[in-house]
């Protein structure tokens, strides 16, 4: 619970703390979070994240995650990653009003000598901590507002983490992966994922998508209510070569527990994958029409 804003020179920063217990190894609940490009696959918001590392040992991690009614919300976080201790610090970069900006902090207890009951190997408390400081001029209705989406967002994160976490093994096996790669000839990498981008904005409904430079491109399908795999998850991979633009399509299904078997979907995934790359490299060749 937090504390009301009041009406002050400006209002001060305000913390606001979440915790959950998981019946799940801390090792793990650390990494599915800090593994963060991962997460597309099991975590239902997430879309897409990429990390770069600096010199100093602090990370970049710009993330795609996918909003109420499929919009696409894009940002820049920084983040210090310590294994050792299972914390994880992050910064978002800027803030959109009526925040400053937003730090926080992800931690992750192993409870000693507590088992979940399940002989899975451990109970651990997960801690997500968020600061919130705002921009000149914003008043205690809007700093309580700001305050509530974060009330509302962190329980949301921690469920996610719980149910990923505490069914990672069933996830895991009901996963089936494949890939396919193919040649646009004489064309340039921007070119090509211009026009792939816009093969997939023109028939990829019940798609979401990022667009990572002129280098990738990330696809997740939005399941419908009955829908008998759990997630599916694609990427479009560019790479310049002399003799044109190698595409590789890489593809992720996770079914439902009352989807397909993981067997048939192994058979059916790579026929699947070499005719989507073939309907989308055509695409990318086409002549454009006025």
């Amino acid at each position: 619970m937090t504390a009301p804003v009041t009406e002050a020179a400006g209002v001060a920063p305000r913390t606001v703390v979440h915790t959950a217990a998981v019946a799940a190894p801390a090792g793990l609940c650390f990494d599915l979070v800090a593994q963060v490009e991962r997460a597309p696959q099991f975590f239902a918001t997430h879309l897409h994240a990429e990390v770069a590392v600096g010199d100093d040992g602090r990370e970049s991690v710009e993330r795609w995650v996918l909003l109420p009614g499929g919009a696409v919300r894009h940002w820049t976080a920084g983040r210090v990653v310590d294994g050792e201790a299972r914390r994880i610090v992050f910064e978002h970069a800027g803030g959109r009003p009526p925040l400053a900006g937003m730090r926080g902090e992800w931690t992750f207890t192993a409870q000693e000598g507590v088992s979940d009951g399940s002989g899975a190997g451990g109970l651990t408390t997960v801690r997500l901590e968020h600061t919130l400081s705002f921009a000149d001029g914003t008043s205690a209705t809007e700093a309580e507002r700001a305050v509530a989406d974060i009330d509302r967002g962190g329980p949301a994160q921690l469920a996610q983490l719980r149910e990923v976490a505490e069914s990672h093994g069933r996830l895991t096996g009901r996963t089936v992966r494949a890939s396919a790669r193919a040649l646009v000839p004489g064309a340039s990498a921007a070119d090509v994922h211009e026009r792939l981008a816009d093969a997939v904005d023109a028939h990829g409904a019940g798609w979401a998508v990022a667009r990572v430079a002129d280098r990738a491109l990330v696809l997740k399908r939005v399941p419908g209510p009955d829908d008998r795999l759990g997630a599916v998850t694609a990427r479009l991979d560019l790479g310049q070569a002399p003799e044109g633009v190698q595409v590789t399509l890489s593809a992720a299904v996770t079914a439902a527990e009352t989807g397909p078997s993981p067997a048939a979907l192994g058979r059916r995934l790579p026929a699947v994958v070499n005719r989507a790359l073939l309907r989308l490299t055509e695409a990318a060749q086409a002549p454009r029409t006025a």
